[in-house]
């Protein structure tokens, strides 16, 4: 399985989202991550808090990001699944 990065941007929701890593709402009015890029040969655009997209690009979590993760499957803004 492989990731291809297309382009990451911050934003401030317009309206809810949910956080790809961890599950939980994104709400009106609070900053996140948008992620776009090629998983295998799927686009995709995924939305993360900020302290979860933190978690997902330290180093430990990195590998198996660019491998694929199941989505909800981290703890907000940690590396611990849950």
């Amino acid at each position: 399985m492989h990731w291809t990065h297309i382009a990451t941007d911050h934003h401030t929701a317009h309206k809810q989202h949910v956080c790809i890593w961890c599950g939980e709402s994104i709400v009106p009015g609070e900053r996140y991550v948008k992620t776009c890029g090629v998983f295998e040969t799927e686009f995709q655009v995924s939305k993360y808090h900020t302290e979860c997209y933190d978690a997902m690009t330290d180093d430990a979590a990195l590998d198996e990001y660019y491998d694929g993760f199941e989505p909800h499957s981290y703890f907000r803004g940690k590396t611990e699944l849950r």
